[in-house]
């Protein structure tokens, strides 16, 4: 580090050395407005990293923002210049102090939400009621509101009163509910200075925000099983005329002001995560879902799941602050994959048949009972949904070619030979939001046919998705395609993740892309953020925290009978096969405790399995032989992930294996720890399906893309064409190696941690491959023939045993 003084960061613990300069590098990245790509291996303390680097800058900073807003002439004399800004300051001081004594006033009447788990909330079964049909009847539909005089009466709605807004605040983002439970767990053992030398104490205020399926508190509306059918019932109900939701607070209303803000104060006086507020809201009857965004104003932290920070609908919904904020999205190696799949949606035969009779049956009920808008509509979707049955019998009939996996598909090729094409798509879109007929449709559903849960989930999200597909076909991103996958479905897919994403890099104050294993990162520069110059981009990759001898990375390229490698050619070779039960097997006699096993598939590892239980020596087969040394668990695709890992670590102290899947359940989120992986396996290299409808697309989308650019610059034809199939190649790679990093990064949890990593492909000896594995294991590497590693290892756990 260029800086000779270090800052001080309020770490609750002595931080390693590598934290120290993840922090410092964390806190000049924010400083300097920059998009940050951070790399700190699993068991290095990142999270906290990220809090106390990101919050010592907030706290030292924000008191000067808020000063700096101040409106003062700059024309003015230097002495009315300086009384602005002073009197800015002490307004500051004030609004923070007289905010952290409410906080303080609840926290002694003890009005927090901190109901223990033991009571819980049962919903209880009520006895079925006599149903009234009317109820899913839409409301009369028409358009005859302008929309000039819907503007003037939102502007004449009173606003929602709020404390002040904080100058600045750090979201933080992670892909799931019990990843952002964990942030807030560690933020609760946190403390900080207070932002303004006239305080004496400052708490930190943190919301954790969630959407409806998370923070819903009326049955009536989270027993629905689609997204857009619980958005509909909500709205239903606070906008029916039957007395509307009972736990929906109106911020308009002088007593749904009073227990918003006494929800706001409750949530904003302690650090709590989303179950808490679920439990909260149960206990003071009030939705969680809408008051909890009554503290976004006051609070320095919010934590948000990846699909309402990702997609721009969402962060509009709730008004998520963007504006200047610091953006950290934790996780990170999942972010490309993340934006494309929140971007892709596809349909089936039988998904359209399904939504077609459902929709037609609702029709032939109700259509006597409705007014002319909804029977119009109506119409009008089952046109459209009848004019895609048509669309999916022709295609079965199509040469194979013709919808092989990613072949691109017109949209106005859906609708042809029928009068669909004709229908104002987006006038049927505000239909389906403004009469909530989805909601109203699915319930009526699920009532006559009187379905068990199960099929009554199947059967409800039917018409969501057709509904969502069509929205999407209709909306389609810049760059995205329409193509088929096989002749019974159709895909939307995006193709470039950065424009979704550029949203948010050009509004925040600073964005940070942090995960365990970032490499190789050369996928974020290229086509999640390729609109940035270097210089506006910080790359930090740290060590790990164990010390080098507790760590051996093996280069396996041949057993002890046959070389290992696993190609897409040569991968059914039994023999090959065989030879990695036998390695197992000697590896076994002297790893001790738990060995973790990947393979790249759940149909691949079946197929192992298979030939493991097929060939027998002396009565046995290999797969009894290698479990009577160390019994095996199996990773299913079907089964519970937490009965395989309970199983699995009660065998670990007499011996156990672990043959499991990347990119399954066991690859992400579940820590390997200590004696649950004293070695972990990588068998082979695994590749994403070439074939699949989404790399053929997005190998297409580069290659033309990178071709284009190549072009402009005034390259030969066959310069471009090699350097656009190189970056295809390359991309490929790099999904692979992103995958075999995160597999193999959940086995080192702590400084006292020891592990061994096998790479079982003589193609891991390779430099093009070496250099995309992480850092922290690329620089121990070692390549030997099968003797030569079976003794480094035993001389490895040898050493571990006199310690």
């Amino acid at each position: 580090m260029e800086n000779t003084k270090r800052r001080e960061f309020s770490h609750p613990y002595t931080p390693y050395p590598i934290q120290v300069d993840f922090m410092e590098a964390l806190y000049d990245c924010i400083e300097s407005y920059k998009v940050g790509i951070f790399e700190s291996p699993t068991g290095t303390g990142k999270t906290l990293s990220l809090i106390c680097g990101s919050m010592t800058w907030l706290r030292k900073n924000k008191a000067q923002l808020a000063v700096s807003t101040a409106s003062a002439d700059e024309n003015e004399p230097a002495w009315v210049l300086e009384q602005t800004i002073q009197l800015a300051r002490e307004e500051f001081s004030r609004n923070r102090e007289m905010l952290q004594k409410r906080l303080d006033k609840m926290r002694r009447k003890n009005m927090r939400a901190r109901i223990s788990y033991e009571q819980g909330f049962k919903r209880a079964k009520k006895a079925p009621e006599p149903v009234d049909d009317s109820q899913f009847l839409p409301e009369d539909y028409s358009e005859v509101i302008k929309p000039e005089v819907q503007r003037l009466l939102s502007a004449l709605a009173p606003p929602v009163e709020n404390d002040f807004q904080e100058p600045v605040k750090i979201i933080f983002a992670s892909r799931t509910h019990s990843q952002l439970s964990q942030f807030v767990g560690q933020m609760q053992h946190t403390t900080f200075p207070p932002s303004s030398d006239l305080q004496d104490l400052e708490s930190t205020k943190l919301i954790s925000l969630g959407s409806r399926k998370q923070l819903c508190i009326n049955p009536r509306v989270s027993h629905m099983n689609s997204v857009q059918a619980m958005n509909d019932a909500c709205r239903d109900l606070r906008e029916g005329k039957k007395g509307g939701c009972k736990y929906y607070k109106n911020p308009h209303d002088a007593l749904g002001k009073v227990d918003i803000n006494t929800f706001r104060d409750t949530t904003l006086a302690e650090i709590l995560d989303i179950e808490d507020l679920y439990k909260l809201g149960k206990h003071t009857s009030t939705c969680p879902y809408y008051a909890s965004r009554a503290s976004i104003p006051a609070s320095e932290v919010i934590t948000v799941p990846y699909q309402i920070l990702l997609s721009r609908s969402a962060r509009k919904a709730i008004d998520l602050p963007v504006k200047n904020s610091i953006v950290i999205i934790d996780e990170a190696h999942n972010l490309l994959d993340t934006i494309t799949s929140l971007h892709t949606m596809s349909i089936t035969k039988s998904q359209v048949s399904s939504a077609s009779s459902g929709l037609q049956k609702y029709q032939h009920k109700f259509q006597n009972r409705l007014n002319s808008g909804n029977r119009v509509n109506l119409g009008y979707l089952v046109n459209m949904l009848q004019a895609l049955e048509v669309f999916f019998e022709k295609a079965q009939k199509f040469h194979k070619k013709e919808t092989a996996p990613g072949t691109p598909v017109t949209t106005s090729s859906l609708f042809d030979g029928s009068t669909a094409d004709l229908i104002n798509v987006n006038r049927l879109e505000k239909y389906i939001d403004e009469s909530k007929i989805v909601f109203k449709i699915e319930s009526y559903l699920e009532h006559v046919n009187g379905e068990t849960q199960e099929k009554s989930h199947s059967s409800s999200l039917v018409l969501s998705s057709v509904m969502e597909f069509l929205r999407q076909v209709n909306n389609p991103d810049s760059e995205g395609v329409l193509c088929f996958d096989g002749p019974t479905k159709l895909k939307y897919q995006l193709l470039d993740p950065s424009e979704p994403f550029k949203d948010i890099v050009e509004n925040a104050r600073c964005v940070v892309l942090a995960g365990g294993t970032m490499e190789p990162t050369g996928d974020y520069l290229e086509y999640l953020l390729p609109y940035l110059s270097q210089d506006q981009i910080k790359l930090f990759s740290c060590g790990h925290v164990i010390p080098p001898q507790n760590l051996s990375v093996q280069v396996i390229p041949n057993g002890p009978n046959y070389s290992f490698n696993f190609t897409f050619d040569k991968r059914n070779d039994e023999k090959m096969i065989l030879d990695v039960a036998i390695t197992l097997l000697v590896y076994s006699k002297i790893i001790p405790e738990g060995m973790v096993v990947f393979f790249p598939s759940y149909k691949y590892l079946e197929q192992v399995v298979a030939v493991w239980k097929k060939a027998k020596k002396d009565g046995k087969n290999i797969y009894e032989i290698l479990n009577d040394q160390k019994r095996i668990f199996v990773e299913s695709q079907h089964d519970s992930v937490e009965k395989t890992l309970s199983e699995y670590a009660e065998e670990v102290p007499k011996g156990a294996i672990l043959l499991s899947v990347v990119g399954g359940k066991m690859s992400e989120g579940i820590n390997f720890s200590d004696g649950l992986a004293r070695a972990v396996f990588m068998v082979g290299l695994p590749f994403p399906n070439l074939m699949s409808a989404e790399i053929i697309a997005k190998r297409k989308y580069i290659e033309q893309s990178v071709s284009e650019k190549m072009k402009a610059k005034g390259v030969s034809a066959k310069e471009a064409l090699e350097a656009s199939k190189g970056a295809a190649r390359d991309f490929y790679m790099n999904i692979c190696l992103r995958a075999v990093n995160q597999s193999v990064g959940r086995a080192i949890r702590h400084a006292n941690d020891y592990a061994c990593i096998f790479l079982l492909d003589g193609r891991f000896g390779k430099p093009e491959i070496q250099k995309k594995l992480s850092k922290w294991m690329r620089e121990g590497i070692r390549e030997g023939s099968f003797k030569e590693a079976l003794g480094e290892v035993q001389q490895f756990f040898a050493s571990h045993e006199k310690n």
